[in-house]
């Protein structure tokens, strides 16, 4: 997660990525704390992720003037060749009619058009973007982004260039999740064409145990090589594609990639049980909208929370028995630098610009130029 906000917790915005994105970050700009700019490579494409918060109702227009200034200097600032995705509370409302904005708005949106509104889609029109979440029609209830009381507006936006709006299979809000008690999810399906991908298998060197060092040395014992004549850089590249290959053969091999700890003995059947009623509740809070419904949802919520700390209670357990050992010191130390690396903000950058401007991420071609 990369996320900027002010100290005392008034505004934030963030960008949540999936782990294997962590080497195709290319810069990371945290304009002010309700704007950011992700520029990262999906799929080797340029993508622009921009997470904004427009001021509320209440603060001043200068507030509110000098973000959306903000917004349009990172927009003019994006090549058209490169990818934008916005998402964000933009606090405005673009209506369900397109008006004259047929451009940008898909027709089919949620309530009337406000002065906040009619700044987002001019906004849109200037750039090129196309608010997402009105070119699919929905029931009411997958378009509604934000419920406060009786209150049911929708504020929350998805934006991509307009002309790359086919490759979008579905946008709509999911109301049974219960993220927050305000604000509903919403969720684009972003079609992108992957690449083929050539995964090179890493060798599987189980010298430690003796029964499969000892195959591998009778093995490797047994090949003859013929290296009459040829240099010492040829008999090495000989040597090493007989062993190689032996290894292979004996030992096995595997797919390269890191292995994820998905932590599943957390999960246990307490655990999801809980999970599951306060869902359900949640649902059934959201039809109703009574009373007992929510405070049958809040007690279902509390005991959720209380199953999972005690399941990560138990599951962490063995490792603290196991830090009071001799051998635990120095895992004390390793878990500290772990927790260090993980905590450590996005610094690096892997591209350069190449000799006619153009962007080089690839890895030999950074190092040749």
């Amino acid at each position: 997660m990369i996320y900027t906000g002010s100290s005392g917790g008034e505004n934030g915005v963030a960008v949540v990525l999936a782990e294997h994105f962590h080497d195709s970050f290319l810069e990371v700009r945290r304009i002010c704390d309700r704007l950011m700019v992700v520029r990262l490579l999906i799929e080797e494409v340029v993508t622009h992720l921009i997470s904004a918060y427009v001021p509320q109702v209440g603060c001043s227009d200068a507030d509110k003037t000098l973000f959306w200034d903000r917004l349009e200097d990172v927009l003019r600032g994006i090549p058209l060749y490169h990818d934008v995705v916005l998402d964000g509370d933009l606090n405005g409302h673009v209506g369900e009619v397109q008006g004259e904005y047929e451009r940008v708005h898909g027709g089919y949106g949620y309530g009337r058009r406000n002065a906040e509104g009619e700044t987002i889609l001019r906004t849109c029109t200037a750039a090129d973007l196309a608010v997402v979440n009105t070119y699919f029609k929905k029931k009411t209830e997958h378009l509604i982004t934000f419920r406060s009381g009786r209150n049911a507006t929708q504020i929350d936006y998805l934006l991509i260039r307009r002309s790359h709006i086919s490759s979008v299979a579905n946008c709509k809000v999911i109301p049974g999740e219960c993220l927050t008690a305000q604000h509903r999810l919403l969720v684009m399906d972003l079609c992108v064409k992957p690449l083929r991908r050539h995964t090179e298998l890493c060798l599987l060197w189980w010298l430690q145990d003796q029964t499969r060092y000892s195959k591998f040395e009778s093995a490797a014992g047994n090949i003859s090589l013929d290296t009459a004549g040829k240099s010492v850089q040829e008999c090495w590249k000989t040597i090493q594609t007989a062993i190689t290959k032996t290894a292979k053969q004996v030992l096995g091999v595997a797919k390269g990639g890191r292995k994820i700890d998905k932590e599943t003995t957390r999960w246990d059947a307490t655990v999801q049980g809980s999970l599951r009623e306060k869902k359900a509740l949640f649902k059934t809070w959201q039809v109703t909208k009574s009373p007992e419904d929510r405070a049958s949802y809040k007690t279902a919520k509390r005991a959720a929370k209380k199953a999972v700390a005690r399941a990560r209670r138990d599951h962490l357990q063995p490792l603290y028995a196991k830090l009071d050992t001799p051998e635990g010191h120095k895992l004390i130390y390793k878990l500290a630098r772990s927790r260090a690396k993980a905590a450590q903000d996005i610094t690096r950058c892997c591209s350069v610009n190449g000799p006619n401007g153009e962007l080089l991420y690839d890895d030999r071609a950074v190092k040749e130029r």
